[in-house]
């Protein structure tokens, strides 16, 4: 099983600026997806951070996206956080 490693405050920042984009129509979700994929994989190496195929995947990035939108469009789009079992 991969090691989960909590989201940082400028992860966050950053897949929130790509969402606004979307929304925006600056860019497809599906590319703002791979990028935010890539860059934060690229920045966790960069910060010596030991990562698996799994780190910040776009399965990942694609729930985290929805979620966030969620949230921003005070629950009119997106996905409602699912609970987490205890």
């Amino acid at each position: 099983m991969a090691i989960r490693i909590p989201w940082d405050d400028c992860e966050a920042a950053y897949l929130l600026y790509e969402l606004i984009r979307v929304l925006n129509n600056e860019i497809s979700r599906k590319e703002a997806i791979q990028l935010v994929s890539n860059t934060l994989g690229k920045r966790a190496l960069k910060r010596g951070v030991l990562i698996d195929d799994v780190f910040r995947n776009i399965n990942g990035i694609t729930l985290q996206m929805s979620v966030m939108e969620y949230i921003y469009t005070d629950g009119k789009h997106g996905l409602k956080k699912p609970s987490m079992p205890k």
